[in-house]
């Protein structure tokens, strides 16, 4: 599994792109619900696609913030350049620019991104993803071992999709 994280972190996403987020883990009793709940840790996932809008490859990494810092940092490693990105209206989004990519933030008031087609492929993704850790893991520890989470989870999706690279 350690040679296969190895390797997907090579990979570039191109083509074009959807890009969202998402936090992983629960609310405590009587905690704060949604971004910035204390026992949550923030994801960014991106997929992209072919010609046909059949899914090619997905990236997704664990945050300590959404930041434009941090996303900017990641869009280096992630994002090939000059390619289109499908992005919500969430603000530190916008660093994808910095890799000179084609930013389209697609926000619908009245509708959750979720409800969008332009999301379709990385909702599923990232529903996909919770629910494998939900059948996978009895106990989770988010804010200790998410990256080891997200990379056995990506690598299994990965390996069931085809990769044209």
């Amino acid at each position: 599994m350690q040679a296969m994280s190895e390797r997907e972190k090579s990979y570039v996403l191109w083509g074009k792109v959807q890009l969202d987020d998402a936090c992983l883990g629960g609310e405590h009793n009587g905690g704060k619900p949604g971004r910035g709940s204390v026992n949550k840790v923030p994801i960014v996932a991106a997929v992209s696609f072919d010609e046909a809008c059949h899914p090619i490859h997905v990236k997704v990494a664990k945050f300590e913030t959404f930041s434009l810092r941090a996303v900017a940092d990641w869009a280096q490693d992630a994002l090939a350049r000059g390619f289109d990105v499908n992005l919500d209206g969430l603000d530190c989004f916008l660093a994808v620019a910095e890799v000179r990519c084609i930013h389209q933030p697609v926000v619908d008031n009245g509708h959750y991104p979720k409800d969008l087609p332009d999301f379709r492929w990385i909702n599923t993704m990232i529903s996909n993803l919770k629910t494998s850790f939900s059948g996978t893991f009895h106990a989770l520890n988010f804010e200790k071992y998410a990256d080891s989470y997200l990379e056995t989870s990506v690598i299994g999706s990965i390996a069931a999709s085809t990769s044209k690279r």
